[in-house]
């Protein structure tokens, strides 16, 4: 049964965003080890310039860690995930894709 603090996912995601999970979650980070758990979240990048970009980040949990968010995982497309994200950031993801391209990123689409 889903925690009822943690908000369903309210978007899809695309193959091109599902594979490259897939793959950096096959990359070992040199402190944590292989990934083990994807994290999907709005991040707020402020520069030093005074601009700032916003838009959809990809993390990852340990295996450690992610023994401990096992009630906050879903299942998107396939793909099990923590939706980190409060009920103000859920709002950019409602109804989209979330998709990847190598020359964007990951990014939202309609």
């Amino acid at each position: 049964m889903l925690n009822t603090d943690i908000l369903p996912i309210n978007f899809t995601l695309a193959d091109a965003a599902r594979d490259e999970i897939i793959r950096l979650m096959g990359i070992p980070h040199e402190r944590l080890g292989l990934p083990a758990l994807p994290s999907i979240s709005w991040a707020v990048d402020l520069y030093e310039d005074g601009t700032q970009r916003e838009g959809p980040a990809i993390g990852f949990y340990d295996a450690a860690t992610a023994k401990d968010m096992r009630d906050a995982v879903q299942i998107v497309n396939g793909v099990e995930v923590v939706y980190f994200v409060t009920e103000s950031t859920s709002r950019h993801f409602y109804r989209r894709t979330l998709d990847f391209a190598a020359d964007r990123g990951f990014f939202l689409r309609s």
